[in-house]
This record gives structure tokens, C-alpha cells and sequence, in this order.
């Protein structure tokens, strides 16, 4: 017996040296014979066969129907799940995939220049672990030593959850600036959903889903000849170019996602978002078909799954951070606790890491603007103060994040409610089940400062705009039911109904949006709009950016008024004289937070003018216009008159001069008298 030449590490850590070895002893197996070192070992037990062994006797990969083992146990008696699964028992096999319908290619810009990165130091702590998950990455031909190369990338370790570590590139210190990268970004979660519509929405039975989760997805993808050295990392134990795609690659994402999503087009009830792909179906039947689609053509194309990670025939799975339970979508319950257990913020940047959280879940939230309002203003301060309305506004979102949605479904019927406040805008859309409207996604925005002087009717109509342009891709191409609590706009925006001539410029714009759109309008009372309204009535901290909506940098009414000869109208002067009048103040007050419910003659006589145009009104520029006319405080009047006049024209065509541009009370008598 020799010197042992090794030692060994139990799965405590622990080391355990060997008392001695046996060198080249003869072993036969199923009429194989080999030459194999044998180690002693003081401490009792069954004989153990290392991986060397199992490689020469040909045992390796170890017992590979054990994966489908593993597989048909987390299912429960499915015959004909399990007869699947058996026939596509090798996309289950612990071995590595290789994806056999294209190679990445990269292309570096034109003035790409090599860069070559020293390696990095690594913790001592990590050095095994980095270079056992080397010394795997080579033997799986998914890295290659070279000794020499013009380019050259550090790595970074990241450490799994299971305490092995994941190698990933530094390449955006080297070659991701320097590449034409690939753009092709995966669906967002409302994308995601729709693909896991299914048709049958009569069926009562409950919808189950299956997870299938890719094998280190990015090391199944095989690097061009010509662009591997490109990917060459630069470790402690030297240099590797990359034969397959590396995690950190720009490109790597965007391609992975174009590839996967072509291998699996046209089967109903699949999503897919990098390497998880969930298959569902109307019915048991549908599922298992097009489960078994999915696993064939996966397997077709040399991609292998992970089984730990496989889910079949559940009633309930986790996806992008949220839970799918039959129709019904609410927070991930690792994700939620992640956000309840959080510590309170200490400092604006912890207060930024929990709202982006809590708003990657805004779909959930009926109002959300109202709940985190006071951390917006936390946040938005100068000096971080935590104090009780945060604490209060923490704890109400915790509850929030509870809510159920469902997913959309397109053959129900679509509703679409919006409103608007003072300081913001918010929309949300449902659908009718047989227990009541249920809501499908909910959102609000905040008002820009020059939205905040819209008047209350384009406020509303702000509104409607934001609620079709957030939910575009739920309501184009299909018909739906847009409700509102604003009268006037139900008669403005009707299909049915050309818009006002004297309407503003700003709702002719978005009436002729609104025109490609499958649509019937109803209005409903404020009492039974809480929720859209709830939405609207405090700021959240970002706004909604929405090129229909930006309608200030556009050529307006004001723009043409000024343009004509009568240089008196200077917008500014209008504007000074305007706030100066008292009846015009509480016009343009009324305009912007909305005129009361009343009847006309209600109003004061020298109001009822105002009143009578009140959904025609607008605020441009701190001007009050009635359509495309200015109205002229009084003090500007004579003079608008007085160069009217100086035109010689006859009564008649100056009045439809003035018609054009200008507007007050009593004009036509006014030009008369001075005529």
C-alpha cells in the first residue's frame, strides 16, 4: 500500500486524508476491465465509487433514467403525463445541451479596437469553488485554455443559492461598448400573459400550468468560430475563450430570447421569458398537448432542462415574480415576504430600492397614488424623514400588494374607466365574470405642471387618453367600453358624433387618436367611478410619458390669433389683464377645477355668458379661449375694436374678422356702436 496522493472533503467541508492507496488495481465490470486507483479510508461505511471510475466503466452520467425519477415523482398519477415525460426522457438527461439551429455571431463596431483586462483577485473563500467550476466548464467543452489572445475580460463570480457559484464576464469593461449589439427584448409581463390565453373560457374545470426551466440556458448556445476569442476571460488559472455564450454578453439576452421564442411560436398557452417557459391549456387535454409540443421541439433543437426546477400539472405556479392560479394573478409569496420583511429606509437610496419593488407590482394596486403618496414626498425631500404617514403608507401597501387580479381574456368583454384631479390622472380596465366586474390592471400618473392648467374638461380627457394609450395593447383591434364621469365628453368623443367646431385644438387632436379606435362611450356618475377616481387624486413620482398627451409644443389656436394683424392681442398683455378682471379670474378658476353642477340661470348674470360655453372654454398660456377665439378682458376690448376699425372694412366682414379670433360678451353690438 503507497502514500495516499490526495485527500478528500466530506459534505461538511471537513477533510478526510486516506490511510493509503492501491495503485492501478484491476476492475471488471459487464465484461469491461480497467486500471483504477483504490484509497483506504479509516473511517467505516460502504464503498464509495468516485466520478473517475464511473467515466471508465462508462456509469457517467450516473444513472440517467434517475432524472426522469425525480421528474414522475412531482406529479400525481398522471398516465399520460408520465408517458410524456418518458418520451422525452433525454431532454431531462444531466448532460449538457447544445443548441443545433444557429450560432451567436458577434460583430464589433467599425473602430473596435482589442482591449485586454488583467484578472482579478479573487476571495479566498471562492478560489475553490471558481476553479472546480473551471475545471467543468473545460471538461464540457464549454470553455477552452489558450495561452495567448488580443482580447481578454475579467470574471465575476456570483455566488447560487445552493452556494456554488455562476462565472459571468466582466464584458462591459471590454467588448459590450464595442459591439453592434442585438435588440430583441423580451415580452413584459402583460405580453407574457396574453400568450397563456386560452380559448375554452366556458370549461369549469381549473387551469393548471407547467414550468420548465433551461439548463443554464446561455451555455447551450454555441459561439461562432470567428467571434470565440473575442470571449476570451482572463482568470487566476489563466486564460479560456468561450465555445458557447457567456453570461454578461450584451448581445446574449436579446439573441437567447429571439431564438427561443422562433422555436416555440404558434402553440397557444406558451410564454416564454429567457430560460422559464410556461405551458398551459384550456383543458387537461389541451395541456398535455401542447406540453408534449413544447418538449419536442426543446428537444429537436439540443436544448436539456433543469429537472430540480421542472413543475408539471400544478394548480398554481410562480412567474416573473407573481403567482398564476387559474385565471387569477397576484404577488409572489418569496417576493412579498422579501418586501414585508424589508427594514424601514434609513436613507433616500433604501427608500428608492423599496419603491421600485412596491412598483414593479403596481398593476395590484386599485390606488396607488393615494397609498404611496407620502413616500414619494420622503423621497422627493431635501432632508430623508421617516415619520408616521410613511410608516402608515409602508404598511397599507403591504396590504395592497395582497390584491387579485385576473388575466385578460379576449373573449370577454373589455371596459375601460378613467378620471381625473387636480393633480393627476388614473385608469384601470375589468371585465364582467358571473360574480361581478373583475380588474384586470390598474394605473395613474401625475399631472405635468402645464396639464395642472388644462381645464377640467381636457383634464378628463387627459384622462381617457393616458387610460387607451397605457392599455393600447389590451384595446386596439378589438372593440371596448369607455366610461366616464365627464358628460360633456361623452357627447365630444362619441364615434357616433363629430367633435364640436368650437371644441379646443387639444380635443379635436385627441378625438382624431381616439378615431382608431373600436369604441362606445358611456358616462356614468361620480359616485360610481370611486376606483378611477381614488386613482387620480394624488401624485405618484414619475409622469406618464405619452407623446399623444404632449400637445405643448404643438401649433395651437393661440398660435393663429396671434398671427393676424390685430397686434394689440399680445398674449401676455391678455394674460395679465385676464387675472386682473374679476369675472375672468373666477372663469379661468372655474375652468381649471371644474364648474359646478348648477343650472345657468343660477350663475350671476355677468357669468352666464361663460357658463353657457362652459365645456368649450379652455386655458392657453394663462389666456382664456372660447374654440379657437381669445376672450378679451375688458380693458383690452376698445382697442381690439379700434383696430378692427382701422381695417376700413365694412361692418359685416368685420364682424366675421372678429368672429375668427376674438370673443366677449355682446361683441357683435359692441362693433355695431362703433360702426
Amino acid at each position: 500500500m503507497y502514500e495516499p496522493d490526495i485527500e478528500f472533503r466530506n459534505h461538511n467541508n471537513t477533510v478526510n486524508k486516506p490511510a493509503g492507496m492501491f495503485k492501478g488495481v484491476t476492475v471488471s465490470l459487464n465484461n469491461k476491465i480497467i486500471k483504477a486507483d483504490l484509497y483506504v479510508t479509516e473511517s467505516s461505511g460502504p464503498p464509495i465509487i468516485g466520478r473517475a471510475w464511473l467515466k471508465a466503466l462508462g456509469l457517467w452520467p450516473l444513472f440517467k433514467d434517475l432524472d426522469l425519477h425525480i421528474v414522475k415523482n412531482k406529479i400525481d398519477g398522471n398516465d399520460r403525463l408520465n408517458k410524456i415525460l418518458e418520451k422525452h426522457a433525454k431532454f431531462f438527461e444531466n448532460s449538457k445541451g447544445s443548441f443545433n439551429r444557429a450560432k451567436i455571431r458577434l460583430e464589433l463596431k467599425d473602430d473596435a479596437k482589442p482591449i485586454y483586462e488583467l484578472a482579478r483577485s479573487v476571495p479566498f473563500a471562492l478560489k475553490d469553488k471558481i476553479e472546480k467550476e473551471l475545471d467543468r466548464l473545460v471538461e464540457e467543452k464549454i470553455l477552452e485554455p489558450v495561452e495567448m489572445s488580443e482580447w481578454a475580460t475579467p470574471i465575476v463570480p456570483i455566488l447560487k443559492p445552493n452556494g456554488d457559484v455562476r462565472l459571468c464576464g466582466a464584458f462591459n469593461v471590454t467588448i459590450n461598448p464595442l459591439l453592434k449589439t442585438i435588440r430583441y427584448a423580451p415580452p413584459n409581463f402583460d405580453h407574457a400573459m396574453a400568450r397563456l390565453i386560452t380559448k375554452n373560457i366556458n370549461n369549469k374545470n381549473k387551469k393548471r400550468y407547467s414550468k420548465i426551466d433551461l439548463k443554464e440556458a446561455f451555455l447551450q448556445v454555441p459561439v461562432e468560430e470567428n467571434s470565440q476569442n473575442l470571449l476570451t476571460i482572463n482568470t487566476h488559472k489563466g486564460l479560456f475563450k468561450c465555445l458557447y455564450m457567456m453570461y454578461g454578453i450584451s448581445s446574449g439576452p436579446g439573441y437567447f430570447q429571439k431564438q427561443i421564442e422562433e422555436v416555440l411560436k404558434n402553440i397557444n398557452g406558451v410564454a416564454v421569458v429567457a430560460d422559464d417557459v410556461v405551458v398551459t391549456g384550456s383543458d387537461d387535454e389541451e395541456h398535455l398537448r401542447n406540453l408534449d409540443i413544447v418538449l419536442t421541439r426543446l428537444e429537436e433543437c439540443g436544448l436539456k432542462g433543469r429537472v430540480n426546477k421542472c413543475e408539471f400539472f400544478k394548480d398554481e405556479v410562480n412567474y416573473l415574480g407573481y403567482k398564476l392560479r387559474d385565471d387569477t394573478i397576484t404577488i409572489n409569496e418569496e417576493k412579498y415576504r422579501a418586501i414585508v420583511d424589508m427594514k424601514e429606509p434609513e436613507n433616500h437610496k433604501e427608500l428608492q430600492l423599496l419603491l421600485g419593488k412596491i412598483n414593479y407590482y403596481g398593476r395590484l394596486f386599485k390606488d396607488r397614488a393615494k397609498i404611496l403618496a407620502p413616500l414619494y414626498n420622503c423621497s422627493n425631500s431635501r432632508i430623508f424623514e421617516w415619520d408616521q404617514n410613511c410608516k402608515e403608507a409602508f404598511e397599507r401597501a403591504k396590504i395592497e400588494l395582497k390584491s387579485v387580479l385576473v388575466n385578460y381574456n379576449p373573449s370577454l368583454p373589455l371596459k375601460l374607466t378613467c378620471d381625473a384631479s387636480p393633480k393627476g390622472l388614473g385608469a384601470y380596465i375589468n371585465q364582467p365574470y358571473e360574480d361581478g366586474d373583475r380588474p384586470v390592471a390598474f394605473a395613474s400618473t401625475r399631472l405635468t405642471a402645464a396639464q395642472e392648467n388644462y381645464s377640467q374638461i381636457d383634464k378628463e380627457a387627459a384622462a381617457i387618453i393616458f387610460g387607451v394609450t397605457k392599455f393600447y395593447d389590451y384595446l386596439f383591434g378589438r372593440k371596448f367600453l369607455l366610461k366616464t364621469d365627464n358628460k360633456p365628453l361623452s357627447r365630444i368623443f362619441s364615434p357616433e358624433k363629430g367633435i364640436p367646431k368650437m371644441a379646443t385644438s387639444r380635443l379635436q387632436n385627441w378625438s382624431y387618436f381616439l378615431s382608431a379606435f373600436d369604441y362606445e362611450i358611456e358616462y356614468i356618475s361620480t359616485r360610481d367611478n370611486i376606483v378611477a377616481d381614488t386613482l387620480s387624486r394624488l401624485p405618484i413620482n414619475y409622469v406618464e410619458s405619452n407623446d399623444v398627451l404632449e400637445t405643448e409644443g404643438l401649433f395651437t389656436y393661440l398660435h393663429y390669433v396671434y398671427s393676424t394683424n390685430i397686434t394689440c392681442l399680445n398674449f401676455k398683455a391678455v394674460a395679465r389683464e385676464t387675472a386682473k378682471n374679476e369675472t375672468l379670474s373666477i372663469v379661468k378658476r372655474m375652468v381649471i377645477e371644474g364648474w359646478p353642477d348648477c343650472s345657468l340661470k343660477s350663475w350671476p348674470n355677468e357669468l352666464q355668458p361663460y357658463a353657457l360655453r362652459k365645456d368649450e372654454i379652455h386655458v392657453e398660456k394663462e389666456c382664456l379661449m372660447w374654440g379657437q377665439r381669445v376672450i378679451v378682458p375688458p380693458k383690452l376690448r376698445e382697442k381690439v375694436i379700434e383696430k378692427l376699425h382701422e381695417s376700413h372694412f365694412g361692418i359685416v366682414k368685420m364682424k366675421s374678422l372678429a368672429r375668427s379670433v376674438v370673443w366677449w360678451p355682446n361683441i357683435d353690438k359692441n362693433l355695431e356702436d362703433k360702426s
